[in-house]
């Protein structure tokens, strides 16, 4: 054997034999070649074979069996065949060993054969050595098999090629590690190119890396593919040179490079890296000639199939317009697809983002559809003005047969985020829905959903502090927008007081929708669990709570003790069991109220109501019995209701039990429980009741007829009209241990003749003149014995409907007299036109009376004025004025009403403020048909019309239908009419007065609120009629001055004047950015404040008379909260820099009215030091001096905001212009940085001059000869000649100064 070293010593072939004992004639002592880690390490200080064994050999050993190696004399290196096994092949095969010293170092290939140059009848294929490889379905196999694409490539000459380090073999590159090449022959993998690139064979080659399955790589992006990674890629990649002619696609060209096939190693590698998937294709070049654009691409081909799909990635490539992209769309008019607002946009910074062509096979490859992405960096769409705006917009071309005009099908998405609630969201817009928008965050949205709300939804409250969980939203430009949303259980959780329980609710979901013609709508949806009973829960907005369910059989002292936690005492035989039962939970008020309807078997009706009354939670129980059930009612009931039916013969037995004080209670109808087994009837409770008390109560109803021998003879002995209706109850009020006995006649003083039509309602309760009275009878309970009379009468005066109503009470101390007269129609007397009359009249056993009266007035055409006056005789104090006014002004309230002398110092403002009725409401009936309608229905008191007209042209929630509620004055001559709106009972009692007037030029018909008045100084209040009225003194209406025109409270204090607070719309100028004032904490709008006296306890600045609006005041960008003073001509406000943000030193001065706005004023902004470079830096020591002009001239259609300005430097005086910042987007923030800049520019065009900069940098910078000098040599340029020349010219230096300056420095 030869030497081991070359002469000097390094690493030679030699080596190797001797490591390996190979004899010089190749033979290897028994045939074997081991080779170990250390194995070569003498001549391997790469430590390349270690790393081979590491990645390959599982034995950690290169072993070949049947060894043999070249002799000396042939070759360089050594080269053992034999045979062998690494980690790849399932069975020992044909290995080649080349050994080579390269660089001083050793180096490897081994080469194992897996099918030899004429394949057996079986040969080893991929999953052979792969197991676990990745499938693909592939059609044209026997039952659509699933296979890897690997196994379908038909080789020869394949094998797997391990090398320690980079080189080519047989023309084909290899990397460090396992390799793999092969004969291809095409058999159908190649997919639809295959027919166009021929069947000769090909080289197929690349690299082979099967990681560990719980190692994860780099995700692949989108149109990325294995190929594109840097350095050995995870899996099986192989790719096959194809060297063929470029495809025609059209105007287009495909030029393929290489034949592709990538593969994961094995499904649990997969596993964890999911965007590496098993890929058949081709990679090439892409060019679309309208877009000169030529870019690489991938070609993706499904095995089986005669389809392909071109991907490209074109990383923003810039087109310019959408008429580039007809080479690859097949359309020039790209633009005019999308929505007006995009085509209008801007479309500056338009560029491909990626694309891909769907290719098919037929005699020819054809483009079958079309995909590309394109983005708009500056479009955005504002898809719902105000609410919704699209950024980063990106438009995705779907064209299928894109070059086929008669197939041709075009659809686009159009993708970008939107802001909703302060959270980014990603939205998509399709133009096969119209470009809806539509969002959805499947879940982690993380929003309160409070926050949505006051964005989306202001003024409706969310059901409880809820956090949005998922999100779905929905944009139709110009149509509608909805959210579709499902609540997380926190923060806090939806749950209902109910009793002296609570329900909480699970599954919370909530839909709103906007319409673009409508208000905003929407339901929320949630389920809760009560006695075992799954209830559904419904929420409309606007809308209350509704929640229903259905109950397991229970009796009444089970539902009781459950809902109350307290036992209910009942007679015997009242502890009812319900059967069939059915409820409903809603909002009433703050709370809720639960409603039970049921099905007593073979006995009654029975509703159940628990609410909150007035002294808290309870139950009301009513019980409607059937006549023909009263002998199955429990224990002894039946026999003694039945004793009295004999006796006397009634229509209806209503049982009612209470724990609960509500004077408006009613049960519910048992068609609101949509359930056919309860029916449709409704348990009513007669007027007699007033409601409903704690205790038992007994309720009977008959109508004299002489259907009834009893009845029929009692009319004829008492001559009562037939079909008088006669009413009585019994009731024990528990809480008041007391008894009530109650009887309630309806009969008639002018009856029809016919029968039929004898009743108390409509037209026909005042020609039959109805008369309805109660008898009421109460003892026990600690007091005396009371009795008390209500009567009504219907009848006609004068063509007139009048009604009269008359209380009679004998009280402890005297006796009680109120009535009140209601017509449709006012009573004419000379000028005055009198109506809706109602008088009060007490007399105590004192002797002491009391008199008041309402009543709407009109004297001719000077005043209106609807008014209710009372009176005490003996305490004058004790009385009330309220009603409706006409216009006047704030001056008339604070001299005429007020009763204040004296100049407050805003008399003369106050002269110029007009009131009138409140804008809020106003509305207009249409000329024509509408307002005929109207004015005909005013002239003869058609109630349902006139209610109809001010729901549907007043978008009132409702609106009186008759005279209880509503009284006309008609001055139809002079076009118009007054309508008194009296709405309300007891404490809740108000009246509005309102006009309508008709257009004499158009004939529509104006309707407006007037200003409404009252006074009541009494502090108990004063009861007229049914009606009680409040102490207090005001006046609401609308109050227009200048740029103020809102809906205000004047609270009228007696001989001192007036005070106005209320809350005002933000006041903006242009746009918010230039000038807005808002309230102090940014939400809302100013506060308006009027006081003309003195209020020493009021807060600072409240004290003296004032007129002026408080809140933030911004002007571009910097805002901060002062008072803004009114006078005559319009506003005055102060701003000083320190309260803008400390951007400048100074004061501004602003003036607006509603027209105009003017803010001006000196300030001076510091900029410090402005570096030069070689120039020198230059204090700007006494800041910049500008003059501030912002304006807004609303007619004119002009706005600024200019700064003129200016500095010092050396004693000269220098103006650097006038500087102007956006009204809309420019900050008083940015002044600093722009005058900054302006005065660097300033200065730099100013030293251009060298005398100038030399002049200056003697005088201001205290620079020596020497300094300067040095500066324009190097800066200027300047000789040193020229350099001297200058400073002689000036004047600048002389020897002494020089020196003194040299030593002090």
């Amino acid at each position: 054997m030869g030497s081991s070293k070359s002469p000097n010593n390094a690493p030679s072939v030699a080596t190797i034999r001797t490591l390996l004992n190979i004899a010089d004639d190749g033979s290897i002592a028994g045939g074997i070649v081991s080779i170990g880690a250390t194995t070569l390490q003498s001549i391997d200080g790469a430590g390349v074979i270690p790393q081979l064994i590491t990645l390959a050999y599982s034995t950690n050993t290169i072993v070949i069996n049947e060894a043999k190696a070249n002799p000396v004399s042939e070759g360089t290196n050594v080269i053992i065949n034999g045979t062998g096994t690494f980690n790849f092949t399932p069975d020992s095969v044909a290995v080649t060993m080349t050994l080579s010293i390269v660089n001083n170092n050793v180096q490897a290939l081994l080469q194992y054969e897996m099918i030899p140059a004429t394949p057996p009848t079986t040969p080893w294929k991929f999953s052979d050595s792969f197991p676990k490889l990745p499938t693909l379905m592939n059609g044209t196999l026997p039952d659509a098999a699933v296979i890897s694409p690997l196994d379908q490539l038909q080789m020869s000459d394949a094998q797997f090629l391990l090398s320690t380090y980079e080189q080519t073999v047989n023309d084909i590159a290899l990397s460090v590690g396992v390799n793999f090449s092969a004969a291809l022959t095409p058999t159908g993998v190649l997919g639809i190119f295959e027919n166009l690139i021929g069947t000769g064979q090909m080289i197929i080659s690349g690299t082979v890396n099967s990681p560990d399955a719980s190692q994860k790589s780099t995700p692949l992006g989108q149109n990325e593919f294995p190929w594109n990674q840097t350095g050995i890629v995870p899996g099986i990649n192989l790719m096959a040179d194809l060297n063929v002619a470029a495809f025609q696609l059209g105007s287009m060209t495909f030029s393929a490079d290489y034949f592709r096939v990538y593969s994961p190693a094995s499904t649990d590698w997969q596993a964890n890296n999911s965007t590496y998937n098993v890929t058949v294709g081709y990679t090439g070049a892409f060019d679309i000639p309208s877009a000169q654009a030529n870019i690489g691409v991938a070609v993706v081909t499904p095995p089986g199939t005669d389809a392909a799909q071109l991907v490209a990635d074109f990383t923003n490539s810039p087109i310019g317009d959408f008429s580039k992209l007809v080479d690859i769309l097949g359309i020039n008019n790209a633009l005019s697809l999308f929505p007006s607002e995009v085509q209008s946009g801007n479309l500056g910074g338009l560029g491909i983002q990626n694309a891909s062509v769907s290719l098919a096979y037929n005699k020819s490859i054809v483009v079958s559809a079309v995909s590309v992405s394109v983005g708009m960096p500056q479009i955005d769409w504002k898809v719902w003005p105000g609410v919704f705006e699209v950024i980063s917009v990106m438009a995705e071309f779907d064209v299928q047969n894109p070059f086929d005009d008669t197939n041709r099908a075009i659809d686009i998405n159009v993708t970008g985020t939107v802001e909703v609630a302060g959270t980014t969201v990603t939205i998509s817009a399709v133009k096969s829905n119209n470009f809806t928008v539509t969002a959805s965050v499947p879940d982690g949205f993380n929003v309160p959903l409070s926050t949505l709300m006051e964005s989306y939804a202001p003024g409706i409250p969310p059901v409880s502090d809820l956090a949005i969980d998922t999100l779905q939203l929905a944009v139709s430009p110009g149509n509608f927008y909805s959210f579709t949303l499902a609540m997380a259980q926190q923060p806090q959780p939806w749950v209902i007081p109910l009793g002296v329980t609570q329900l909480e609710f699970s599954d919370v979901n909530l839909f709103l929708l906007k319409q673009s013609a409508g208000d905003l709508s929407g339901n929320f949806s949630a389920t809760a669990q009560i006695a075992g009973v799954t209830l559904n829960a419904s929420y409309d907005i606007p809308g209350t709570v509704v929640i229903r369910g259905d109950f397991p059989s229970v009796t009444l002292s089970e539902i009781v003790s459950f809902l109350l936690q307290q036992q209910l005492q009942l007679p015997d035989g009242f502890d009812l069991t319900f059967t069939d039962s059915y409820i409903i939970l809603q909002k009433s008020g703050s709370d809720y109220q639960l409603q039970l309807g049921t099905v007593i078997d073979n006995i009654a009706s029975l509703a159940f109501v628990l609410e909150k009354g007035t002294t808290g939670w309870g139950v009301a129980v009513g019980l409607q019995i059937e006549l023909s059930q009263l002998g199955n009612l429990p224990g002894g009931i039946s026999g003694s209701v039945q004793t009295f039916a004999d006796w006397f013969p009634f229509q209806t037995f209503t049982l009612a039990i209470s724990t609960i004080q509500d004077q408006n209670f009613s049960f519910p109808g048992f068609q609101t429980f949509n359930q056919p087994s309860l029916g449709t009837s409704k348990i009513t409770l007669p007027a007699i009741a007033q409601g409903i008390q704690p205790g038992f109560f007994l309720y009977t109803s008959t109508v004299f007829t002489r259907k009834n021998n009893i009845l029929g003879a009692l009319i004829d002995l008492i001559k009562i009209p037939e079909g008088t209706q006669l009413d009585g109850f019994i009731a024990y009020l528990t809480e008041k241990k007391q008894f009530q006995l109650g009887i309630s006649i309806s009969t008639f003083l002018t009856p029809d003749s016919d029968v039929s039509k004898r009743t108390c309602t409509g037209d026909a309760g005042y020609l039959n003149g109805c008369l309805t009275g109660t008898l009421m009878f109460v003892g026990g309970g600690g007091g005396d014995f009371g009795v008390s009379l209500m009567a009504t009468v219907k009848t006609i005066i004068d063509s007139n409907n009048v009604e009269f109503d008359l209380i009679i009470a004998v009280v402890e101390n005297g006796v009680f007299i109120s009535g009140s007269m209601h017509v449709q129609q006012p009573i004419s007397f000379g000028p005055l036109q009198l109506g809706g009359l109602a008088i009060e009249l007490g007399i105590s056993f004192e002797g002491l009376p009391s008199f008041g009266f309402s009543a709407e007035l009109e004297v001719d055409d000077l005043f209106d004025s609807s008014l209710s006056v009372l009176i005490n005789s003996e305490n004058p104090s004790e009385c009330m004025i309220a009603g409706a006014l006409s216009n006047l002004t704030l001056d008339d309230v604070v001299s005429k009403l007020a009763g204040t002398t004296g100049d407050s110092g805003l008399d003369d403002i106050l002269k110029q403020i007009s009131i009138s009725g409140t804008s809020n409401g106003a509305f207009q009936v249409p000329a024509g048909s509408e307002a005929n309608t109207l004015i005909d229905s005013l002239n003869n008191f058609n109630g349902q019309n006139i209610s109809n007209d001010f729901v549907t042209y007043g978008k009132l929630p409702s609106f009186p239908t008759s005279s209880d509620g509503m009284m006309i004055f008609n001055n139809a001559d002079s076009g118009k009419w007054y309508i008194t709106e009296q709405a309300g009972a007891g404490s809740n009692s108000t009246i509005t007065h309102w006009q309508v007037i008709k257009d004499q030029n158009t004939g529509a018909l104006n309707v407006s609120r007037e200003a409404q008045f009252y006074f009541v100084p009494a502090p108990a209040g004063v009861n007229i009629g049914t009606f009680f009225y409040p102490q207090g003194m005001s006046i609401s209406g609308n109050i227009k001055f200048l740029f103020i025109d809102i809906d205000v409270d004047i609270d009228i204090a007696l001989n001192k004047g007036i005070l106005v607070d209320a809350e005002m719309e933000p006041i903006t100028f242009i746009s918010t950015n230039l000038f807005s004032i808002t309230a102090q904490n940014g939400s809302g709008g100013p506060q308006l404040s009027l006081c003309t006296y003195s209020q020493p306890n009021a807060p600072q600045g409240f004290q003296d008379p004032h007129f002026f609006i408080s809140g933030k005041v911004t002007v571009l960008g910097a805002g901060n909260s002062v008072f803004v003073n009114i006078n005559s001509s319009g506003a005055q406000f102060l701003l000083s820099g320190s309260t803008l943000g400390g951007f400048f030193s100074g004061t501004l001065t602003g003036t607006f009215n509603e027209n105009d706005l003017q803010v001006g004023g000196q300030i001076n902004i510091g900029i410090g030091s402005i570096d030069l470079g070689p120039l020198g830096t230059w204090n700007i020591d006494t800041g910049v001096n500008a003059g501030a002009n912002i304006y807004a001239h609303l007619q004119g259609g002009t706005a600024g905001a200019d700064f003129s300005a200016g500095f010092e430097l050396g004693g000269n005086q220098y103006s650097i212009g006038t500087l102007s910042l956006n009204i809309n987007t420019g900050k008083l923030s940015d002044l600093p940085a722009a005058v900054f800049n302006a005065v660097k520019d300033f200065l730099v065009n100013l030293f251009t001059d060298p005398k100038k900069w030399a002049e200056m940098a003697a005088k201001v910078l205290n620079w020596v000869e020497d300094q300067v000098t040095s500066v324009l040599e190097s800066a200027f340029g300047l000789s040193e000649s020229d350099a001297k020349a200058i400073l002689s010219a000036l004047g600048l230096f002389c020897p002494i100064i020089t020196a003194v300056n040299i030593l002090g420095s």
